[in-house]
């Protein structure tokens, strides 16, 4: 027969509390709200924002409608000229608005930073070294300093409050911003998507078959 005091000396297997992750879930909700309304009342609901706001967007739309215009012949010197000096100013009048946009931001980033700060270390100060989550996988090298900073054992799939909180909010954050509309200024057309139609223009203008 086996020895029962065996059991009881042997040490557990540690398990996860899913209560302790729904909890670190909520505080990364509730902060994420808090600074949104941080930054609705000393941003987003002020007249001089929604007015460069209105400006960037235009400064946008305008620039991806001559972005999108059909490129002209190459032999068409002139014209080509003058489009290249609108598109250029057009270029230069969205940077001008997406800096003054991101600049009437930024008075609160510092703030709503400075909010994240205190909950993450509050949280920390709380849980750290307890195991809150168990990874299905061995994360890479890099990332076991996060998920696995200050956890007992040396199972690199346990998980603690860093790396929890910051999946928690890298998750909250954008949509949250995407849904109340506080999402941050984008350029008019990605660079990549740019390039590649900017490509194609000049392919069919040239007569010259896209690379497959």
């Amino acid at each position: 027969m086996a020895d029962p005091t065996a059991a009881s000396v042997a040490s557990p297997v540690s398990v996860p509390d899913k209560g302790l992750v729904v909890y670190i879930l909520g505080w990364a909700i509730a902060s994420a709200v808090i600074c949104e309304a941080i930054s609705w009342l000393l941003v987003y609901r002020r007249e001089d924002y929604q007015r460069l706001h209105v400006h960037f967007t235009n400064a946008s739309k305008r620039l991806e409608r001559k972005r999108e215009a059909p490129v002209p012949p190459p032999k068409a010197v002139k014209g080509g000229d003058k489009k290249d000096k609108k598109l250029m100013m057009l270029e230069r009048e969205f940077g001008h608005a997406k800096r003054d946009l991101l600049a009437f931001k930024s008075r609160c980033n510092m703030l709503t930073a400075f909010f994240h700060t205190v909950t993450f270390f509050s949280l920390k100060t709380s849980y750290d070294g307890v195991v809150l989550a168990r990874l299905p996988f061995v994360p890479f090298g890099f990332m076991q300093s996060l998920s696995h900073r200050n956890l007992p054992g040396n199972d690199m799939r346990d998980c603690g409050i860093i790396i929890i909180y910051a999946l928690c909010s890298l998750a909250i954050k954008p949509n949250l911003q995407k849904i109340l509309g506080h999402e941050p200024p984008k350029s008019a057309m990605p660079d990549t998507e740019q390039a590649a139609k900017m490509a194609e223009k000049l392919m069919g203008t040239m007569g010259m078959p896209m690379p497959k």
